[in-house]
């Protein structure tokens, strides 16, 4: 109950502990009537936050670690936790699933479907970039560049592709999606008045150019610079 900061039903608290559902409840019920736990509508917790601390400083930060694992494991299996608890028992058991990433997509699509898209688009960055693998954070890379853009977020966007592309073998067979997206979020980003830092366009352009791009790319990225530069110059003038 401590490591889950919250509320939790017997069956949770025996799934996590790995003890039987009446052993648990036995226990349960002794510590309530010691005044150290209450019952609450959703479940069962710590009576006072003080002792809810206590609870969890007595085990070690490997113990926590584990627990905080498990609990987690519990919720995923609920399918009904919040975004936020889920990524703050996946920090503290100190890595991200798959189970977990595949979770948080799922919650993101809802989140984009009902538009609120900066919602959503956080959630996918948190995706990409957790996973250690990053070929596994493709998808929700490109989603979290695809709702920064419509917020007209195109710094951020490329931020997010970048860093995917960093952590990626060149070799990788996604590599050229997310180059490609990457270049047109580039173009789109020069076109869009104050929505990205030249400086930081003209950088990752060299970059770009570096590793090779197509000819007819290369050449729009010229013209988004072209109108980038002009639409500053009719700012200043």
């Amino acid at each position: 109950i401590a490591v889950a900061g919250t509320s939790l039903r017997a069956s949770a608290i025996a799934k996590v502990s790995e003890m039987g559902l009446a052993k648990v409840s036995i226990a349960l019920e002794g510590l309530i009537a010691q005044g150290l736990l209450k019952r609450t509508q959703e479940g069962i917790s710590f009576r006072h936050r003080l002792l809810e601390t206590a609870a969890y400083k007595r085990s070690s930060r490997q113990e926590r670690a584990a627990l905080h694992n498990q609990v987690l494991s519990a919720l995923l299996d609920t399918k009904s936790s919040a975004a936020p608890v889920l990524q703050r028992h996946a920090a503290k058991a100190g890595h991200a699933s798959s189970r977990l990433a595949q979770q948080l997509m799922r919650q993101a699509a809802e989140v984009e479907s009902k538009g609120a898209l900066a919602e959503a688009a956080r959630q996918y960055r948190y995706v990409a970039g957790v996973l250690s693998d990053p070929e596994e954070g493709v998808e929700a890379a490109l989603k979290a560049s695809e709702n920064l853009v419509r917020l007209r977020r195109h710094d951020e966007a490329l931020e997010v592709l970048k860093r995917t592309l960093e952590r990626m073998d060149d070799q990788s067979s996604e590599v050229p999606a997310l180059r490609l997206r990457l270049q047109r979020t580039l173009v789109e980003g020069l076109t869009e008045p104050r929505s990205v830092r030249r400086e930081d366009m003209q950088q990752l352009l060299g970059g770009l150019r570096e590793k090779g791009m197509d000819i007819s790319l290369s050449r729009a990225l010229d013209a988004a610079l072209s109108i980038a530069d002009a639409q500053t110059d009719l700012a200043w003038a």
